[in-house]
C-alpha cells in the first residue's frame, strides 16, 4: 500500500483553488483588523482632542451659557 500518493487533475487543482481563497480570506481578515485596530486607536485620541479643547475653551464655553440661559 502506497500512502504516500502524488495526486493530480481535478483534486490537486480543487486543493489549490481551496488554499489560494484560504490565503486571501487570511489576508483580508488581518486586513481589516488592523483597520479596525486603527480605527479604535483614533477613536481614543479624538476624545483626548475633544476632551482638551473642552478644557481650552471653558471661558468661552461658560460665557456663551450665560447668555444663552441669561432672564430677557
Amino acid at each position: 500500500m502506497n500512502e504516500n500518493k502524488i495526486t493530480s487533475g481535478p483534486e490537486q487543482i480543487a486543493s489549490d483553488e481551496v488554499a489560494t481563497a484560504s490565503a486571501s480570506r487570511s489576508r483580508m481578515a488581518g486586513f481589516w483588523f488592523g483597520v479596525r485596530m486603527l480605527e479604535v486607536r483614533l477613536r481614543f485620541i479624538a476624545v483626548l482632542v475633544g476632551l482638551g479643547l473642552v478644557i481650552g475653551y471653558w471661558d468661552t464655553l461658560q460665557n456663551y451659557w450665560d447668555r444663552w440661559t441669561r432672564p430677557a
